[in-house]
């Protein structure tokens, strides 16, 4: 996504008026790329200062949190707390996790019922573009933006 150019504050022109207005109010691109690695930390002061600015919780959010590359195990404990944070979390390739159905159906099912994001694993890039779009457009929906 960095290299789409939707990383760059001047794409919020290209933004419907929703977006655009909170990219332009906070400054920001309408992608919010934290690099190669994940920072979990910095991820969340961004969404509480966009959630503050649009007075909702952040679970309310359009947001994905990819590592569709992530090489180390401390990526599965960022991904944790942004299921916490009520975000959904795509991560390829698959976990370590998979050995316990019990984590598996947490983690991709039951937190989401509860009102709290989820982990989606998907290695197909195709299947990775419509699931971040999906999930957009129901956060958005959702929100009324």
């Amino acid at each position: 996504m960095e290299y789409t150019g939707l990383a760059d504050p001047k794409a919020a022109d290209e933004c419907g008026p929703g977006l655009k207005a909170v990219c332009k109010a906070l400054g920001i691109p309408p992608v919010l790329s934290y690099g190669a690695c994940v920072d979990i930390g910095k991820m969340t002061q961004t969404a509480k200062e966009i959630a503050d600015t649009l007075d909702v919780d952040t679970n309310m959010l359009p947001i994905v949190i990819g590592a569709p590359e992530y090489l180390e195990q401390k990526a599965v404990a960022d991904a944790c707390t942004a299921i916490a944070l009520g975000w959904l979390v795509h991560v390829a390739p698959v976990p370590s996790v998979t050995g316990s159905d019990v984590i598996v159906k947490t983690l991709t099912e039951t937190t989401e019922t509860l009102g709290l994001g989820k982990l989606t694993v998907e290695v197909s890039a195709d299947k990775t573009v419509q699931l971040y779009v999906d999930h957009i457009e129901k956060k958005r929906k959702e929100l009324g933006i």
